[in-house]
């Protein structure tokens, strides 16, 4: 009798580790995660186009002064970071940034049009133009588009724009272009 009871608690672990049924209470399935996790909304015009994220860290109102209708030829530099992980939080290599002082209520356009005439110019290297609050939530331009838009609903505050590059070895000179409408 003592060698059976001895074996009796091996062959109860080992059945409950198997696929064999014991008479257990039955358990219902935990649902596992599932394997695509569905993106946050896209901006839209209702949240004045701005998206739900953030940059974080964020430290507002650095840059060159930009007015609110306004227009600048410049130029991403190799190397140049307006932020300072801008790799990191975006994907980007390089950036130029611009601070621009919102006045009134309205809507804040941004016009990028890239110079496709300069040397090393590959479209799939161009990035996109950004408004960023003074929180770090933003508003984006589509990307890899030679002619780039963004507008986002502004209060009077002071609003920095960033215009990305994803090149870390050619410079891409660019026009910027900012508009204040009403609503």
């Amino acid at each position: 009798m003592r060698q059976l009871c001895w074996w009796f608690p091996l062959v109860v672990f080992a059945n409950g580790c198997s696929n064999s049924s014991l008479p257990l209470t039955p358990t219902n399935p935990v649902a596992g995660t599932p394997a695509i996790i569905p993106s946050p909304p896209l901006p839209n015009r209702d949240a004045g186009n701005w998206t739900p994220w953030l940059f974080t860290g964020w430290q507002p109102g650095v840059g060159a002064p930009l007015g609110p209708n306004a227009t600048i030829n410049a130029a991403v530099e190799i190397g140049e970071l307006c932020v300072p992980d801008i790799y990191w939080q975006w994907g980007a290599r390089a950036c130029k940034r611009f601070v621009v002082s919102i006045p009134s209520e309205g809507w804040l356009h941004g016009f990028l049009h890239w110079d496709k005439r300069a040397q090393g110019f590959d479209v799939n290297l161009i990035g996109e133009v950004v408004v960023v609050q003074r929180s770090g939530r933003f508003a984006t331009s589509e990307w890899h588009q030679v002619d780039a838009h963004v507008f986002a609903k502004v209060e009077p505050d002071v609003y920095d724009l960033l215009v990305l590059s994803y090149s870390d070895d050619v410079r891409l000179p660019f026009q910027l272009r900012t508009e204040l409408r009403g609503e």
